[in-house]
């Protein structure tokens, strides 16, 4: 039995590194270097550059799950230190991870991973997922049955395809953003069959304007009758079949939107100062994009800021979960339901005071005052009152 020798590594916590493997009833291979975090042994192996290392092993089996030990996501080695020597891990085995059920908690793969990823398939001990910039490539099924996270995922820009069946029956997702490349001709292929397959809780999905659909006339739909009322937004950029593929969307109520210029609406999204500009021509895609602004900030941690540049005669409404997260850049009227006190002030909150604004208040169930120095239109109707004051415009509602 070779000795231990601990030293520090990311986080500060302290692991234990065997020079050489040498385990007792478990190890089913040799590999070449291990360290040891939380109690649970990693075999590595250092590349040819000497400074980045491929995991291949766990407690000396090639996979994962064949020892299944509990292990907390958040302290994968994604760096660590040997004999004065930092490592990097740029790589791992395709099935280390894959049905480790043992491994709970957030997971956060870092942009150092290069290549194609492994397979996290069936790890439904997971409870979040973070993709950094930098990650390249999927396999099929790379999130597959991983039932337990929750909120939204963010696929980089710089991963390049995204296979079928990626975050299939990952149930308790609700939201998903995939960037897309970062140039035109850097685009990221999306292929629809069975991604979101299973997908119970999914209320949307963006793909960014440097995405392609990839097996668009496929039987294998990207949703399935579990998923209810989804709202998928996809780039009118030439690369996602515009009018031939709806047949493959598939879900219930499920609403396909085209976003571009001469669309009923547009999108550009702000990833440093996390804003998604939405900019709808119409009532109906100005209320859908209001409905969904509380599952940008929670799911993608997105604020909603809603351009509109043609007058829309409609009446809308601002949903209460939405009012934190919304900001209006008005270059033409809208005209905005209002029932409460609360309600019209938390509408005048979200939009700047140079702005005009109409309000509907026929299904008021209080009086409302308007704050002094707010320019306001009230669509009356019989019965109502208005008075004026210091304090602002007030209106008596039947």
């Amino acid at each position: 039995m070779r000795m231990l020798k601990r030293v520090g590594i990311k986080g500060g916590r302290f692991c234990a590194i065997i020079s050489s493997v040498a385990l007792v009833g478990v190890a089913s291979r040799t590999f070449a270097d291990s360290i040891v975090v939380d109690g649970v042994t990693w075999n590595y192996t250092v590349n040819g550059d000497g400074s980045t290392v491929t995991l291949n092993g766990v407690n000396g089996n090639e996979q994962a799950k064949t020892a299944n030990p509990s292990f907390d996501a958040a302290h994968i080695p994604w760096t660590f230190t040997n004999n004065d020597t930092s490592y990097t891990v740029t790589s791992f085995a395709a099935k280390l991870f894959q049905e480790w059920t043992n491994l709970t908690g957030e997971l956060t793969i870092p942009g150092t991973v290069k290549g194609t990823l492994g397979v996290f398939q069936g790890c439904n001990g997971l409870t979040h997922l973070t993709l950094e910039e930098g990650l390249e490539e999927f396999p099929w099924y790379i999130f597959k049955n991983c039932k337990y996270i929750v909120g939204g995922v963010i696929v980089p820009s710089t991963v390049t395809t995204i296979p079928g069946g990626s975050f299939s029956w990952d149930q308790r997702i609700t939201a998903a953003w995939i960037k897309g490349g970062a140039t035109a001709d850097a685009k990221t292929k999306f292929n629809v069959r069975s991604a979101f397959y299973g997908g119970q809780k999914l209320k949307f999905l963006l793909f960014g304007k440097n995405t392609q659909g990839d097996q668009l006339n496929h039987s294998e739909t990207l949703l399935d009758d579990k998923a209810n009322g989804c709202v998928v937004y996809v780039p009118d950029n030439g690369g996602w079949g515009k009018g031939t593929w709806s047949s493959n969307i598939g879900g219930n109520n499920t609403v396909l939107r085209y976003y571009g210029p001469g669309c009923d609406v547009d999108i550009a999204t702000d990833d440093q100062n996390n804003i998604i500009t939405v900019s709808p021509t119409t009532a109906e895609t100005l209320q859908e994009a209001l409905n969904l602004a509380p599952v940008f900030k929670s799911a993608l941690g997105l604020d909603m800021k809603v351009s509109i540049t043609n007058r829309i005669a409609t009446v809308v409404t601002i949903p209460d979960a939405a009012y934190s997260s919304v900001m209006f850049d008005l270059h033409s009227w809208v005209t905005f339901k209002v029932a409460t006190q609360q309600q019209l002030e938390n509408t005048l909150a979200s939009i700047s005071a140079d702005s005009m604004v109409i309000i509907d208040p026929d299904d008021a169930t209080e009086t409302l005052t308007v704050p002094e120095g707010r320019q306001v239109f009230v669509l009356m109707k019989e019965g109502d009152k208005i008075r004026i004051r210091p304090s602002g415009l007030v209106l008596y509602v039947k």
